[in-house]
């Protein structure tokens, strides 16, 4: 797992950016399974009993994991069709930006463990053109629980525990981006660890300290729909006070249209890395033909997590 080149070089990387692809023929897999005859999480993304690495070697001696979490609920199931139009886009501007070194990508796919057929799918890392495949294999589940938690605590459990990251030796983190609009549980709940990951802990786990634990080995941030709150959508303010237990204020950004989260998630890499300052990163967006609606929505989605200096310190109101 993750060999290869995604753009075998930077002509055909720098031709991609800025377009978008159709999803229409896409996630066959969800069709198929909805058609009947098949499970609704895919045998390559099931995480039970198994772990997911991301190893450096000869071809990608300095991988970095990128982990894009996805809620494929009802409320936000476009997500993943939205990614996989940009994700020639997205590995384009990686490759010729630079902004991190051998990038390995992997799919999750997020819903309500306590409702669900498919709460948990977790791909492998990759590195090639398997970025497409894997990711094709998602269900997208449609559902959701009905009152403002999903399973995330599930996710940075195994995220945690189940991955093995060679970059983690040389003293650098992975990336792990959540899109989402509802909470995660306060606890994790020891049977659903075991029926989706197949660990039997022998004491309860807070939601607390498994988010502690994924973020000693990854960046962890939330890309979150700005409609939601200024539409008044239910709940969303007591949402983010929730997240803000697990994630420092400064990782949850909001967003007016879903399509920017390819282009915040490069924001945050760049910003993070030092590769870009807010406004050399919107200039970088502008001479990648990014429209001016976008670049206003990606640099108010960034501002408090640039102003934040070290990220993570900015404990400033999040929507002003």
């Amino acid at each position: 797992m993750g060999g290869g080149y995604y753009h075998e070089d930077v002509r055909s990387a720098s031709e991609s950016i800025g377009k978008v692809r159709s999803s229409d023929r896409a996630f066959t897999y969800h069709k198929e399974a909805q058609a009947g005859g098949k499970e609704a999480c895919h045998p390559d993304l099931n995480i039970k009993g198994m772990r997911r690495e991301c190893r450096d070697s000869k071809e990608h001696p300095a991988t970095t994991p990128i982990v894009v979490a996805m809620d494929v609920t009802g409320s936000r199931g476009p997500d993943a069709k939205i990614v996989y139009g940009a994700v020639p886009s997205f590995l384009g501007s990686l490759k010729v930006t630079d902004l991190v070194r051998d990038p390995q990508i992997m799919w999750v796919a997020v819903g309500d463990a306590n409702s669900d057929r498919a709460p948990l799918q977790i791909s492998q890392f990759e590195s090639d053109r398997r970025i497409d495949s894997e990711l094709e294999k998602i269900w997208m589940e449609g559902q959701g629980g009905p009152f403002g938690e999903e399973s995330y605590e599930l996710v940075a459990y195994a995220l945690a525990r189940k991955t093995d990251l060679d970059c983690l030796k040389r003293g650098k983190k992975g990336y792990l981006f959540f899109t989402a609009d509802e909470a995660p549980y306060a606890e994790v709940n020891i049977g659903l660890i075991k029926s989706y990951i197949g660990d039997t802990p022998q004491s309860s786990l807070s939601t607390v300290d498994v988010f502690t634990e994924v973020q000693e080995r990854f960046h962890t941030y939330l890309i979150f729909p700005r409609a939601n709150i200024d539409g008044h959508h239910r709940g969303s303010q007591a949402i983010l006070e929730k997240w803000k237990r697990y994630i420092p204020a400064s990782h949850i950004l909001a967003v007016e249209d879903q399509a920017a989260v390819v282009e915040v998630m490069l924001g945050i890499m760049a910003l993070r890395e030092h590769k870009f300052d807010l406004d050399g990163f919107i200039a970088n967006m502008k001479e990648r033909q990014c429209s001016r609606e976008r670049c206003s929505d990606v640099r108010k989605a960034l501002e408090l997590f640039a102003r934040s200096g070290v990220p993570g310190q900015a404990e400033a109101d999040l929507f002003r």
